[in-house]
């Protein structure tokens, strides 16, 4: 699985997770920081990313509204947004299969301090 970490994670936590191995990125070493979702959305849709992301509503409401099935996503809704707090909750929920399997799927993870959610993807809109 890939991961394509939005430009409101740190570098920090980007490079604790790639010393853990796994195949992540940060949206400034693809694009300039100022590229909007639309654009981080597509990149991740064609290239079978996952986004990781602390930004949980403009990335959901693109999904939602365009009906799309993936990219999955990952939102934090944390209290902690250290790098090392982000780093330690993401390799916490990605080790776990159940999870592992829902985003390769398609859904919206949402990690709140107390709880997490697991939304299939595509959102339907009521």
């Amino acid at each position: 699985m890939q991961f394509l970490a939005d430009m409101n994670i740190s570098p920090l936590t980007v490079r604790t997770i790639k010393q853990q191995g796994y195949n992540i990125i940060r949206v400034s070493e693809l694009m300039k920081p100022s590229v909007p979702d639309t654009e981080i959305l597509e990149y991740a849709r064609n290239h079978q990313m996952v986004i990781l992301t602390q930004d949980i509503r403009d990335f959901s409401a693109l999904i939602a509204l365009n009906g799309y099935s993936q990219p999955s996503l990952i939102n934090l809704r944390l209290s902690n947004n250290s790098p090392e707090n982000i780093a330690q909750i993401f390799l916490k929920i990605i080790a776990e299969q159940s999870y592992q399997e829902a985003l390769k799927e398609g859904c919206s993870l949402t990690i709140d301090d107390n709880k997490t959610r697991i939304r299939k993807l595509p959102i339907k809109l009521q």
